[in-house]
């Protein structure tokens, strides 16, 4: 029977649940790279492309929640410590951040209009 009030409960397992939180961190990415690819799969039904692209848009928003709450937490975080020179910094990362997911999509589409406008000739 394992005693909660030891140390090793909390200590000698520490690098194990690390490198756990690590390979659920990136189980999203791996999960959205596989849908891109169901999707884009020659053999995919109409119904599962549009299933594929649903899923994709929602763990694509549930990822800038994520991110954007952890941003905001970093930024507060250093405002109650009192470093005020770090919480600009924290703060203009957030921006940044919220910025370029914003953005993105326009830019990818901006690129893809030049590319055609330039070696369409």
């Amino acid at each position: 029977m394992m005693d909660p009030r030891r140390p090793s409960t909390y200590y000698e397992d520490r690098d194990l649940k690390r490198d756990s939180l690590r390979k659920l961190k990136a189980k999203p990415n791996d999960l959205i790279t596989t849908l891109k690819a169901l999707k884009e799969s020659k053999t995919s039904t109409p119904a599962t492309k549009k299933c594929a692209e649903d899923e994709i848009n929602r763990l694509e928003s549930e990822k800038y929640r994520h991110y954007s709450r952890e941003f905001a937490m970093n930024a507060v975080d250093e405002i109650l410590a009192g470093n005020n020179e770090q919480a600009i910094e924290k703060i203009k990362e957030a921006l940044d951040h919220k910025v370029f997911w914003r953005v993105e999509q326009y830019l990818m589409n901006t690129g893809e209009r030049i590319k055609k406008q330039v070696f369409s000739r």
